[in-house]
């Protein structure tokens, strides 16, 4: 059954009777209308024949010319309510989680149809780039992208070898098929499905080093006197090999004893020390089953999205001044 749509007409009677029932049954005014007279009384007595007429003459004045308005407005409301339209769980009008997760894929298909486009752009000149987005592992992506958790589709247009995409596509196209998650649980599994296949991407892509390819997200991130602030960085990367050994196993008083230690010995050569670094944090991921450039692309790709980014701007205008906190103190306790 389909609700028929409320008219402005019938929103404009819709608000006019509304506007009467609370001027006279919530205030206590009498009905005015377009014409009230002077001599009109304020008030609205319920007693008064006069005024229960006047009352009604004043309602019917508006709904006459819009018939069924009233019941086209609430039935309409009350048809977006109860039909997953808007948020039940909000005490304001926001639209369900479900279409916001929803439109937020699209944004994200369209993202990656560019990004394709984009690809094929720069891999064809351009007598041979209509051609190739036409290819038979083309069609089999596009036809990945019509569907929701096909994100797969990402590393297929990175393969540059026609049988591997295939192969990667049709495989990609049986998890699909026997995917049976409820939805909101697909969409949570696309988005981290988009980062580790950005990250995916962004390697298979560009012959540029990882380290080349942080600087570009610095800058656009902190501007490059902070990006080249040397006493910044070193803040921020022992806060974060402190965060990986916490996350560990290492105790505070551990940690505590080895700044110690390493601050009683003399000065390193950076040099040699961003070696050991290097060699240390490649045998923490070799004990702990990790691979250290998958975990850097990955976390690369997940910082470069927008609203990352606009986090980490606020984050640091937020940044108490001449600190090395990246927050201050009341904040950081607040939230252990």
């Amino acid at each position: 059954m389909k609700m028929a749509k409320a008219t402005e007409k019938d929103l404009d009677a819709a608000l006019a009777v509304a506007g009467v029932i609370e001027n006279v049954c919530g205030s206590g005014y009498y009905p005015s209308t377009p014409e009230t007279d002077a001599d009109d009384p304020t008030f609205f007595d319920p007693d008064d024949r006069e005024h229960l007429r006047a009352f009604y003459d004043r309602l019917e004045a508006i709904v006459e010319p819009a018939p069924g308005s009233l019941f086209r407005v609430v039935g309409g409301l009350h048809t977006i309510l109860h039909n997953n339209i808007v948020d039940p769980d909000q005490d304001v009008i926001e639209l369900h989680p479900r279409l916001v997760a929803g439109l937020e894929a699209v944004e994200k298909l369209g993202q990656i149809r560019a990004s394709i486009a984009a690809y094929y752009a720069k891999e064809h000149d351009e007598s041979g780039c209509h051609e190739a987005i036409h290819s038979t592992e083309l069609q089999l992506v596009d036809g990945l992208l019509m569907r929701v958790g096909h994100m797969e589709a990402l590393a297929v247009s990175a393969g540059g070898d026609a049988e591997r995409a295939i192969e990667r596509a049709r495989l990609a196209e049986s998890r699909l098929e026997s995917a049976t998650q409820p939805f909101d649980e697909q969409m949570a599994r696309l988005n981290q499905r988009v980062i580790e296949l950005n990250a995916e991407n962004t390697a298979l892509r560009t012959a540029a080093p990882f380290q080349a390819r942080v600087r570009p997200w610095m800058l656009q991130c902190f501007g490059a006197e902070i990006a080249t602030d040397g006493i910044e960085r070193n803040h921020r990367f022992f806060e974060e090999a402190t965060e990986a050994v916490q996350a560990n196993g290492m105790t505070r008083s551990e940690a505590h004893q080895l700044v110690d230690y390493t601050f009683g010995r003399p000065d390193g050569e950076l040099h040699q020390e961003i070696g050991g670094v290097m060699v240390t944090l490649a045998a923490l991921c070799l004990a702990s089953g990790l691979d250290m450039h998958a975990a850097g692309e990955t976390e690369l790709a997940r910082i470069s999205v927008p609203e990352t980014v606009a986090k980490i701007r606020a984050k640091q205008a937020a940044k108490p001044k001449h600190s090395p906190l990246p927050e201050f103190p009341a904040a950081v306790q607040g939230q252990s």
